[in-house]
């Protein structure tokens, strides 16, 4: 019977520190969202379509090449270091030496291969610009992603917040007297080195030691993190792929809109991603210590996105207009349609990424990227055939990657529900599921009866109706509000538990 209670106040604990860590980022993201919303408006305003698809095209490529800067250390870093935090200081030093390095390397065959397939002069600096300070951004994360190891999550939720709040502070007053594309690129190159900076004070107080390089600990990070390359090489290349078959078939508007949707779907789509960003280093622990407590907090966390998942994807689709006010709707109208669409893919995602980081801490990285892969295929297949249909048809080529992310995103948790190891789902998640896809239901009937009315006066009737909906049907409890408001208050036992 101690033993039993022992488990279930091991289990309460967990689930207690994911969900802290958790409510630190999604509450920072919360506060940085409206900023950075204001932010990219700005930029999209004043730059327009055309300029903005330089800064997608840029983006997209440097993403695709920090992979072979990073290697697959986010996955492979917090998880060592939370094995062996002794080693915390060796680990992050050999990861820091590894991204400069090849950092330097990478951007010579970028800038080289741009400049082979034609890209003009402006490209090629906002080219320079984007990857300078992406290149510091991954290395300012590599310290987060130690300092996760120790289970903190706040100093990324501090970095989060200020980082919006200074580039906002910067930027909008340096395109409102008229600095264009460079000039914005210039800002976010100097916000990455203070984020850097402003990161590094953390590491001595959060329990890591003085830094260093081993070769010892780069075998380590470049075996365990090569799975982890495989699965974001792939994620990367389909965007990049997408990009370049857009570039081809769609003129530079039509890229700047998708560029435009994607930044806002990036917006909506976080609450996800901060949710396995804190999970991942507890489920590594959990899988090779209490395969009874992995298995549970996996199916809490696959509850808790399903519960966010629907009003975030109903909201995209039924409420477009929103982005489109702010970025604008002279220069930024057409993407409705893609943000309609892409309502579909953030209901798959936020499936498809708690199943991911479950798989990943199963040390099933290699199957779960052959998967990633495959979707490069499908991209590959279908984004020929759909951008210039839909293009002629529509004038808009973005739609048809839209369309081809959701298919590649279905077909990703399918495999991702029959990769989970055994024992993970049970009938327990089948009920708050039906309760919010039933909430999910009252929702967009209520923005149907109400859809004459303003979208401001609509949405957040729709919210409460969701919410109260789910409370009425079982998927939303006093127990669980009780557990979310205490939280906060019980955080110093959450941390001992650990």
């Amino acid at each position: 019977m101690a033993a039993l209670d022992a488990e279930v106040h091991s289990q309460r604990s967990t689930n207690r520190l994911v969900l802290r860590n958790t409510l630190l980022l999604v509450g920072a993201k919360i506060l940085a969202t409206p900023i950075s919303v204001i932010t990219n408006a700005v930029v999209a305003r004043y730059l327009g379509p055309a300029d903005y698809s330089y800064m997608y095209l840029a983006s997209t490529y440097t993403t695709f090449g920090l992979l072979f800067v990073v290697f697959g250390q986010s996955g492979a870093l917090p998880a060592l270091v939370a094995l062996d935090r002794t080693r915390a200081g060796e680990y992050l030093g050999t990861a820091s030496a590894w991204r400069t390095g090849a950092g330097i390397a990478v951007y010579a065959v970028l800038a080289l291969g741009c400049w082979v397939f034609g890209y003009d002069v402006e490209f090629q600096y906002a080219l320079a610009l984007v990857f300078g300070g992406a290149l510091i951004t991954t290395i300012a994360a590599g310290a987060l992603e130690a300092i996760r190891g120790f289970d903190r999550t706040d100093v990324d939720a501090i970095n989060n917040v200020a980082i919006p709040l200074f580039t906002a502070a910067i930027t909008i007053p340096v395109v409102l007297l008229g600095g264009r594309l460079l000039a914005v690129l210039s800002v976010s190159l100097v916000i990455s080195i203070a984020s850097l900076l402003f990161v590094g004070r953390y590491l001595r107080p959060v329990g890591i030691g003085a830094l260093s390089v081993s070769g010892t600990a780069a075998r380590k990070l470049l075996v365990q993190g090569a799975p982890f390359l495989l699965f974001s090489g792939a994620l990367a290349l389909q965007t990049t792929v997408d990009a370049a078959f857009l570039s081809r078939y769609s003129p530079k508007d039509v890229v700047g809109w998708h560029a435009a949707a994607n930044k806002l779907i990036g917006l909506v789509v976080f609450p996800a991603a901060a949710l396995i960003t804190a999970l991942y280093p507890v489920l590594c622990r959990l899988y090779a210590d209490n395969k009874t407590s992995f298995f549970e907090t996996t199916r809490s966390t696959l509850t808790a996105s399903v519960v966010l998942m629907v009003p975030v994807a109903l909201c995209c689709g039924l409420f477009p207009e929103v982005g489109v006010m702010v970025l604008g709707e002279e220069g930024y109208g057409p993407i409705i349609d893609n943000l309609r669409v892409m309502a579909v893919f953030v209901f798959l995602v936020y499936v498809s990424m708690p199943l991911g980081i479950a798989i990943l801490a199963a040390g099933r990285a290699r199957a779960w990227s052959l998967t990633q892969a495959l979707c490069v295929v499908i991209s590959v297949i279908l984004d020929p055939i759909l951008i210039p249909m839909f293009e002629r048809s529509r004038g808009n080529g973005g739609i048809g990657i839209c369309w081809a992310r959701v298919i590649s995103e279905a077909f990703m948790v399918l495999v991702g529900v029959w990769l989970l190891p055994k024992g993970t789902l049970s009938w327990r998640i089948f009920r708050p599921t039906a309760s919010a896809l039933a909430a999910g239901g009252a929702m967009a009937a209520l923005a149907w009866l109400l859809r004459d009315l303003s979208v401001f006066v609509v949405a957040p009737a729709t919210i409460v109706v969701y919410v109260v909906t789910l409370w009425v049907t079982g998927g939303l409890n006093r127990e669980q509000i009780q557990f979310l408001k205490s939280v906060a208050s019980r955080k110093r036992d959450a941390e001992q538990a650990n």
